[in-house]
């Protein structure tokens, strides 16, 4: 058995998104990934109907198949009692204790999900970049959520705690300093009140809308508590979903370049093909920076995020640590402008940017372009459903339109000589001549 166990406790903060890692598991080489889970994640096996809660096995560093493992010993443990006590119960628990050792050495493919709401959950990749088995996704999270770690008190409902539209960018706080030079100092401020999401203490949420050149109107709201400290802020495209998704390609040639703005929304992917480097959507948030601003990020979040390259036994053997030393190294050199590179923002909602040094004349080294979003991309956004709604709401407002068109209206008319009332159901009768039309 390859099982391994150990015991982790998470040192960082609950991130703003939670996070899905849904693993298909076919051969060895999947339940020998190594899995990290946190005191508040559940595991569940689809194929098998078994569901992990988040208060069993708490704060572990296993493998996929010691997870299982553990799950097969925990429910053999008391077999014998319950052989005495209820034959036929344990007969079926015997079974079903088979099938986990058997999903745990990969005899039959099945689907391995480890679901975080505190996104402080791991499953590893030996290849990221290319790794057809492991898909990753970042959700928000629900009020009942929120309430479980903490965040909100049990009588508590704030908006912070409700999701947020599509779009939504929560920035570093330093971040917002670069929005300054293109707030338009006539704008109303205007404020609300907002309970603190860390302490729960009163405080007052300030927003204004400003407009970035040759771009779009955004909305920036910004939080801070009066009583613990508690910064956080928001920035939010004032223009909705746009109709088309929007690809946009810089190629960085010098320092210059890296000290152009970037808008990046949550719903961005961020590619860097020199690195073979791709940053799914959500991963880093939403943010208003520089280009080198947005590669220290992307190198801090790669550098703390991946538990096994910074264990201090060395969970990645020593090739596998070497090569991602060399691609920390790389993409830091990138950060200090040592190398060209190109950097490709792909948002499907169209609410990214990247600075025009030449604006409003064509820049040379920035290309973008439009393209119609497929439809697995609009229900991953939610679009699909808001179009449904949209045409639900047209058919109800056509019917209510049919309906008020057919009512009996009492009027009358005369044409050709009928009399016309729209109380008949069929023709009228005809209307009987005056006396001054008889003929002379």
């Amino acid at each position: 058995i390859n099982a391994e166990y150990m015991g982790v406790q998470s040192c960082t903060e609950i991130q703003p998104k939670g996070c899905v890692f849904q693993l298909s598991v076919s051969s060895s080489r999947e339940t020998d990934r190594q899995v990290v889970k946190s005191d508040s994640a559940f595991i569940r096996v689809p194929e098998l109907e078994l569901e992990i809660p988040a208060n069993t096995q708490r704060g572990t560093l296993n493998t996929v198949e010691g997870v299982l493992e553990t799950v097969a010993d925990h429910m053999s443990a008391l077999q014998e009692q319950r052989r005495a006590e209820d034959p036929a119960l344990a007969q079926k628990l015997d079974q079903f204790i088979l099938r986990v050792r058997a999903a745990s050495k990969a005899e039959f493919p099945y689907t391995f999900i480890l679901d975080d709401p505190a996104g402080n959950s791991y499953l590893q990749s030996p290849d990221p970049k290319n790794d057809s088995q492991l898909k990753v996704s970042f959700y928000v999270r629900s009020l009942e959520q929120d309430r479980s770690l903490g965040l909100v008190a049990d009588t508590e409902v704030t908006s912070s705690s409700r999701p947020r539209p599509v779009g939504t960018m929560t920035m570093p706080v330093d971040s917002i300093n670069k929005m300054v030079e293109y707030v338009d100092p006539n704008r109303e401020v205007l404020s609300f009140p907002e309970n603190c999401p860390n302490c729960h203490a009163s405080g007052e949420v300030r927003m204004l809308v400003t407009r970035i050149p040759m771009f779009k109107e955004i909305v920036l709201m910004a939080y801070t508590c009066p009583d613990c400290g508690y910064k956080s802020t928001d920035v939010r495209p004032g223009a909705g979903i746009e109709p088309k998704g929007l690809r946009i390609a810089l190629r960085v040639i010098d320092t210059q370049d890296l000290s152009r703005d970037v808008l990046k929304s949550d719903t961005a992917t961020v590619v860097i093909p020199e690195l073979d480097l791709e940053l799914t959507a959500g991963t880093l948030g939403g943010m208003f920076t520089t280009v080198e601003g947005l590669l220290t990020q992307v190198h801090g979040q790669l550098e703390t995020s991946n538990p096994f390259a910074t264990a201090g036994d060395s969970r990645l053997d020593t090739s596998d640590l070497r090569s991602w030393r060399t691609f920390l190294d790389n993409l830091n050199a990138l950060k200090n402008g040592e190398r060209p590179f190109t950097l490709i923002l792909d948002d499907p909602v169209g609410n990214c940017y990247i600075q025009n040094r030449f604006a409003p004349e064509p820049d040379p080294c920035l290309a973008s372009e439009e393209y119609e979003r497929t439809p697995e991309m609009n229900d991953e956004l939610g679009i699909t459903w808001l179009m449904q709604q949209d045409a639900n709401d047209d058919e109800a407002a056509a019917a209510r339109l049919a309906e008020e068109t057919a009512r009996p209206l009492a009027r009358s008319a005369v044409a050709d000589g009928y009399t016309i009332s729209s109380d008949a159901p069929g023709p009228a009768a005809p209307r009987p001549p005056s006396p001054s039309s008889s003929p002379s």
